[in-house]
């Protein structure tokens, strides 16, 4: 009996440890992001599709393109659905070193 108690014990701190560690990566990941985006530029994004996800709320598919390159995001809705379409268009803050790291900006619509 002690023995199954010693194990179930070593495997609920392994448990613990993986679920800190999964904590503690995506705590870094979002800081990086944010210095990331610290020193950002800015260009124009494009509103490819409007989704919505279960339990979660309304998401956009936006896509810009850096240096020649193609960038595919999605970002959750911060505004009401029925003041956007398909094919408006935002500013994208986009970090110089990695544009993989950006944000849609929905208070900066870009009127043609």
């Amino acid at each position: 009996m002690k023995e199954k108690k010693r194990k179930n014990k070593w495997q609920f701190q392994i448990l613990i440890v993986f679920i800190i560690s999964l904590i503690g990566i995506g705590f870094w990941s979002s800081l990086k992001e944010k210095n990331e985006l610290k020193n950002s530029k800015i260009t124009i994004g494009t509103i490819t599709e409007i989704e919505e996800r279960f339990q979660r709320g309304f998401f956009v598919q936006y896509e810009f393109i850096v240096n020649g390159k193609k960038y595919s995001e999605n970002q959750k809705l911060t505004i009401k659905k029925e003041s956007i379409k398909i094919g408006d268009k935002f500013e994208i803050n986009y970090s110089e070193n990695n544009p993989e790291y950006n944000n849609l900006d929905f208070e900066k619509r870009v009127m043609e």
